[in-house]
């Protein structure tokens, strides 16, 4: 048995080992305490120098894409790293990394990217107009978690190339503004190309489109999912076949979804009623890429521009008239025309607008990258009723009376008798003017009438024109920003006379040209009905006039059959205007960048059809026969020759009054065909880094 002392010594020594071992274990505890914070700041250590070393990333990417975006000045072209990139990019990384302690390098060069080292890649040492890329360094020293921890300095580094550049070029024919009558008349274009009618007029459609402009990058990204094809796809959205009505109706809801500007209500109100029309060419198969020239793998921001939405519908009506001939009727204002008609065939169709790399372009102008734009080419047969024109009757009459005597006289003495033609001259031109040869006999005979008319046959006159076309051939944006471009106005063939139309649309021969009467010398057969006579006294009464199927009819002279022996026609058949390839030349600060309205230039020839005065000048007028009065004929033919003032007096007519007559015509019709042929307009777009940058290392 212990003792109490003893068992009092026990307790004393293992409350001594409790302490002490309570003592170790706090010890290890707080060890592994500290072991753990330590572990713990050192994770946050880490993770705040990859949360440094990502924002300093972060920021050399998007100062780099800064400094290469602006590297090109938008106003001037030039290049410039001090002025242009170096500011933008330490804007940038300013904007980006805020109060951060940070160092930034910016450093421009020409990226080679087939060198054979990383090093050789980014030239430095290139000339300023190679400068095509920025490098940015951005580096800097990151608070720590740890005491007594050394800093560490992270660098980060990025280079970013200037997007390549980019040049538009667009074409039109300077139709501005559309009154009534042009409205009218384009109503009749659309229609006839398209198979029927339309009417656009009644609700100011036409001058809606002419001043509203839809955006080609949501147009194309609408068609993309209209077709269920990938948006952003646009060479597969521009070589697709669509219908015109499909066009039509994209276009349509663009616009609804604001994705136009101008006058845009009423310019979908002209677009809902042209594709209400059940038309057949609204069901013709076409592909935007016949409009639209777009280099194989152009960028986005490429396409973000306007396009007249007139030259877009007008190009896509053109397209599906597939060629065939359109007849139109043309309500064009020329007093005393009693009908004017026209057929008209689109040869090629306009190319609206061409985007792309100009340095590609520059390398082979009419190759497979070429940026080329045109207007429309087409066909065109004009037939005028001139018969009625007083004004030009009037100028005929006052051109030829004084000098038909001797052709009167040579009637007299042809066994035409009793003809007094000089004193009638006065009403020679007029309606028809008719007098008898012989006064009525015992037998009631028939007798000629002998008429002179003017014009009796539709004047017609045949155009093949050509267009107008542009290409870039050159452009700078190492010196400056510039482009230039070669422009070729049309040539046309003009032909007037009396044509053939089958042979005016042919595509394998040339038609031929006869001559359309201006004056036109014959006569009539007529015979009174009964006579009256008493030993020789008596009146003849009631006029009949032989008709072309033998018949005899009371008051019918005006359907009566003519024998025509002889006249004067007028023919032409040659080549107007003059082939001009001029350098178009467009340069900074008035050269626009991509998305703005471009800049336009004039293009122009010799005038063909601002006025047909100097064209019809040199024209034809030669005389013609009947073969039926073939020797008379001769004989009237011959006595012509001789009368060079009355060949010279007609022309000048012809030069004054005729051409004023046909210049309303055509001058009304071929600009809303897409066909100016004195003047066209070619408008130009130049972005030398093509408006954005791309990050490359």
């Amino acid at each position: 048995m212990r003792s109490p002392a003893s068992a009092f010594s026990n307790r004393r020594l293992s409350a001594r080992i409790g302490v002490r071992r309570q003592r170790g274990s706090i010890i290890v505890f707080a060890s592994l305490a500290i072991s753990l914070v330590v572990i713990m700041l050192s994770v946050a250590d880490i993770g705040f120098l990859y949360y440094y070393k990502r924002e300093y990333q972060k920021a050399a990417d998007l100062a780099a894409m800064a400094g290469a975006r602006r590297l090109v000045s938008r106003d001037t072209g030039l290049r410039s790293c001090v002025g242009n990139a170096v500011p933008a990019a330490q804007q940038n990384a300013a904007q980006n990394l805020g109060a951060r302690v940070y160092g930034i390098t910016v450093d421009c060069g020409q990226w080679r990217p087939s060198a054979n080292d990383a090093a050789s890649r980014f030239d430095t040492g290139a000339a300023s107009g190679q400068i095509n890329a920025v490098r940015v360094q951005i580096s800097g020293s990151p608070p720590r978690f740890l005491p007594f921890i050394s800093p560490v300095t992270l660098t980060a580094q990025a280079t970013a190339l200037a997007d390549q550049p980019l040049a538009q070029l667009t074409i039109r024919n300077g139709v501005a503004s559309l009154n009534t009558a042009n409205s009218q008349l384009l109503d009749g274009v659309v229609g006839g190309l398209l198979g029927g009618s339309v009417n656009l007029t009644s609700v100011g459609g036409w001058n809606g489109l002419l001043s509203t402009d839809i955006n080609l990058l949501r147009y194309l990204d609408a068609m993309a999912v209209d077709l269920g094809l990938d948006v952003g796809d646009y060479d597969a959205v521009l070589g697709t076949q669509i219908t015109l009505r499909r066009m039509l109706d994209v276009g349509a809801d663009v616009l609804s979804r604001g994705g136009g500007t101008g006058s845009v209500n009423v310019a979908l109100q002209g677009l809902n009623n042209l594709r209400a029309v059940n038309l057949p060419g609204m069901s013709q198969a076409l592909t935007l890429g016949q409009l639209l020239n777009v280099q194989t793998g152009a960028p986005a921001s490429a396409l973000d521009l306007g396009l007249n939405l007139l030259d877009v519908v007008q190009g896509g009506v053109q397209l599906a008239s597939g060629g065939r001939v359109a007849t139109i009727n043309l309500p064009v204002t020329i007093p005393g025309v009693a009908s004017i008609a026209a057929d008209v065939q689109v040869i090629e169709p306009p190319r609206l607008s061409a985007i792309g790399n100009p340095a590609l372009a520059a390398l082979d102008p009419y190759g497979p990258d070429r940026i080329f734009v045109r207007t429309a080419q087409v066909r065109a047969l004009v037939s005028v009723n001139v018969s009625g024109v007083s004004n030009l009757l009037t100028q005929l009459t006052n051109a030829v009376s004084p000098l038909l005597s001797p052709i009167i006289n040579f009637l007299n003495t042809a066994g035409f008798g009793g003809l007094n033609l000089l004193n009638a001259v006065g009403n020679l031109l007029k309606d028809v003017f008719e007098l008898l040869l012989t006064v009525c006999n015992n037998n009631c005979s028939s007798r000629n009438a002998i008429y002179v008319e003017a014009l009796a046959q539709p004047l017609q006159l045949s155009l093949d024109a050509a267009g107008a076309d542009a290409r870039v051939t050159d452009y700078d944006c190492a010196n400056g920003k510039a482009l230039t471009a070669s422009g070729q106005t049309s040539v046309a063939h003009l032909r007037v006379g009396t044509i053939n139309r089958e042979a005016a649309f042919s595509s394998s021969a040339l038609p031929a040209v006869s001559p359309v009467s201006l004056i036109e010398i014959g006569y009539r057969r007529v015979r009174p009905q009964r006579c009256f006579l008493l030993l020789g006294i008596g009146t003849c009464e009631n006029e009949q006039w032989e008709q072309s199927g033998g018949a005899w009819l009371t008051n019918g002279k005006a359907t009566a059959r003519k024998y025509v022996i002889s006249g004067l026609g007028l023919r032409a058949n040659s080549s107007v205007g003059q082939s001009n390839y001029p350098a178009l030349q467009y340069a900074s600060p008035t050269l626009p960048e991509l998305g703005d309205p471009p800049a336009y230039q004039m293009m122009s020839s010799s005038s063909v059809v601002s006025s047909l005065s100097n064209t019809l000048a040199n024209i034809a007028i030669e005389p013609y026969q009947s073969n039926a009065n073939g020797a008379l004929g001769n004989l009237l033919n011959g006595t012509y020759s001789l009368l060079n003032d009355v060949v010279a007096a007609l022309r000048a007519v012809v030069q004054n009054v005729l051409a004023g007559l046909l210049d309303p015509v055509v001058n009304s019709l071929m600009p809303l065909l897409g066909v100016n042929l004195a003047t066209a307009e070619v408008g130009a777009n130049l972005s030398c880094d093509g408006g954005g940058a791309t990050l490359i290392d």
